[in-house]
């Protein structure tokens, strides 16, 4: 009996029972022990019931929540997207303005020529300078036309394979190649060559460099170009007044060393 009352559950329901000691217990003391154990065990049932409904209930809500999450993660990789595919089309139109300011700058000399050369020609009918009646006058006349129109031809041809090389440079094609830094550095250079020479810019070239890379073209050349423009852009702010740039290319152990000065 010793053993029962220290145990401490049942020191504490006898407690709860008003009971003293287990040895002076009656019948009715022990109805009242066995309903208050009963009772205990009832509460611990509905406890246990409430703690399992509480996990079920959270269970839910966190399932919910990581659906809401899952939800909200989406939307947002959406809009993210959306942001993206936004800058890239105004780093598209960006470039197609660049684009279209260097082919401006590229043609600008072309055309004053094929200009130059109309005028000419014109020039010449007003003042009817060659009697086209006399032999030697419309062979004059016949040679200085043709040598007008050829020049006026060869600028032409100059445009068009302008367009052609800007729409290559600008196209979506992003496929490797074998290519020499000359040839890249050389292309993005007659890409400004307009503005190169709007601006009265020299440019001393010394490419010694005849290897050929792996590489993605366009990405390089878009490097040179930023390159490029910006000692353009600052020729203009310091107002320097014989700009001169100074490209050269050479190889060294294996290596390809791109030196630009301005």
């Amino acid at each position: 009996m010793q053993n029962f009352t220290n145990n401490r559950l049942l020191k504490r329901q006898l407690k709860k029972a008003h009971i003293a000691d287990i040895a002076d217990i009656d019948e009715n003391s022990f109805k009242k022990l066995l309903a208050q154990i009963e009772q205990t065990y009832e509460d611990a049932k509905n406890d246990r019931y409430i703690l399992e409904r509480s996990i079920d209930i959270s269970s839910q809500e966190m399932s919910q929540l990581n659906k809401n999450l899952e939800k909200r993660v989406q939307e947002e990789v959406e809009k993210n997207r959306e942001k993206d595919q936004q800058l890239f089309q105004q780093t598209r139109l960006a470039q197609m303005g660049e684009m279209i300011s260097m082919i401006a700058h590229q043609w600008r000399q072309p055309l004053s020529t094929i200009g130059v050369a109309a005028m000419g020609i014109n020039l010449k009918l007003q003042s009817q300078k060659y009697d086209l009646s006399i032999e030697e006058d419309r062979v004059a006349f016949t040679t200085f036309l043709e040598g007008k129109l050829s020049k006026i031809e060869d600028y032409v041809q100059h445009m068009s394979s302008t367009i052609d090389d800007f729409r290559n440079f600008f196209s979506p094609n992003k496929l490797s190649e074998e290519i020499t830094i000359d040839t890249l550095l050389e292309k993005s250079i007659s890409f400004l060559e307009g503005a190169l020479s709007g601006g009265n810019i020299n440019v001393h070239t010394n490419l010694q460099s005849k290897s050929t890379l792996h590489t993605y073209p366009n990405e390089l050349i878009q490097v040179f170009l930023n390159i490029f423009k910006n000692s353009i852009d600052n020729f203009k702010i310091q107002n320097i007044k014989a700009p001169r740039l100074e490209i050269s290319s050479t190889e060294e152990e294996g290596f390809i060393l791109i030196d630009i000065c301005d």
